[in-house]
């Protein structure tokens, strides 16, 4: 087994010791196929937070993985009644983690706003290259594939499996998974939306101008969406 890349933290309330979700189960048994190496932490305050921090850095991971509760104010830790912001999150994330690529939020609503990329946006701090969430509420029983089909693309490295993924998403849950992408020139995050995605299959016509033209043309999108 490959050096552990993902950091999964999920949410649990103080009642929970040891049992796994079946969200956490199940991504961590897809790692093992994928041989994407998953660590699983179980959160219950935002000191837990700021300890996972350390070991996210100093154990060298590339993603991290949130399984909870959300809104377009922050992740519900430990539960959806007690929200962290978007602000406090990046903070305690922002400086310890240089070698952070991506940040995955299996949450409701999480870019139902500009909140967490305007966070980091304004932070002065370590961007992750990617973040990826969704706009709409994400049904328990969609958490499961939404998972499956997203990080099987990344683990491809392959920016046509990750656009297909998102439309696959789309269209199996009718959730719109996000991804937003650093521009190191901007230092801005450029997006797309899977149901844009799936637009954009469908009618070639419809593509915008701009950043997802060039995604197209430099990343060999073409063959997939044409």
């Amino acid at each position: 087994m490959n050096k552990p890349a993902i950091m999964l933290i999920e949410s649990a309330d103080a009642n929970v010791v040891n049992d796994l979700s079946a969200e956490s189960c199940a991504i961590k048994s897809l790692g093992n196929l994928l041989e994407l190496g998953i660590d699983v932490r179980t959160c219950r305050c935002a000191g837990d937070l700021e300890r996972f921090a350390v070991q996210f850095n100093s154990f060298g991971y590339c993603a991290l993985y949130f399984s909870a509760h959300g809104d377009q104010n922050g992740l519900g830790i430990p539960d959806r009644y007690s929200v962290i912001g978007w602000d406090y999150l990046v903070k305690i994330f922002d400086f310890k983690v240089p070698d952070l690529t991506s940040l995955i939020l299996s949450s409701c609503q999480a870019f139902d706003g500009n909140g967490l990329v305007e966070a980091f946006s304004n932070s002065p701090g370590v961007k992750p290259k990617n973040l990826f969430g969704f706009k709409d509420p994400l049904a328990i029983r969609d958490c499961i594939p939404a998972a499956s089909l997203l990080l099987r693309a990344m683990s491809t490295n392959d920016s046509a499996e990750i656009a297909a993924a998102m439309a696959s998403v789309y269209l199996s849950t009718k959730a719109d998974l996000w991804h937003y992408v650093h521009n190191e020139k901007t230092n801005e995050y450029d997006y797309v939306g899977g149901e844009q995605i799936l637009r954009f299959i469908c009618d070639p016509t419809e593509r915008p101008k701009g950043w997802f033209d060039g995604l197209i043309r430099d990343r060999g999108l073409c063959s997939s969406l044409n």
